[in-house]
């Protein structure tokens, strides 16, 4: 839902930051230079200078410690590797570790919300894995 003073939802921008984060893996597994700006600009449908400073604040953090997350999640994946998950799961998995460890993002508050993420738009089963690595990473 859109604000009275038009801007996103919390949900709505967790929402579009996956989305961000999804196209931005996207990006870099295809061996491409992410372009930051073109990819927010596309998903938030706004000039970068006219987002939410949080959103400006996740993405600067995504991309900084993007590999860290990957590092802190990889060795709880016991019998995957963190690429062969499905770049939504990715998406949600760095989105969460990058909000509760840079972001100052309460862990259950994160945790809740790549559940929910995970629910409505990760395979069937992956909201139950999401957690339970989220649960565990330090």
């Amino acid at each position: 839902m859109v604000t009275e003073n038009g801007n996103l939802s919390r949900n709505q921008m967790q929402v579009k930051l996956m989305t961000c984060i999804y196209q931005y893996l996207l990006n870099v597994d295809m061996k491409e230079k992410p372009n930051m700006n073109e990819i927010i600009e596309g998903v938030f449908e706004m000039h970068v200078s006219k987002c939410d400073p949080f959103i400006k604040k996740c993405i600067k953090a995504v991309m900084l410690h993007a590999q860290d997350a990957v590092e802190a999640i990889s060795p709880l994946l016991k019998q995957w590797t963190f690429e062969r998950l499905g770049f939504v799961e990715r998406s949600i998995l760095i989105l969460a570790y990058v909000e509760y460890k840079y972001l100052d993002i309460p862990k259950p508050v994160a945790i809740d919300i790549a559940v929910k993420l995970a629910v409505k738009y990760a395979d069937d089963e992956s909201f139950k894995f999401i957690n339970a690595v989220l649960q565990n990473v330090e």
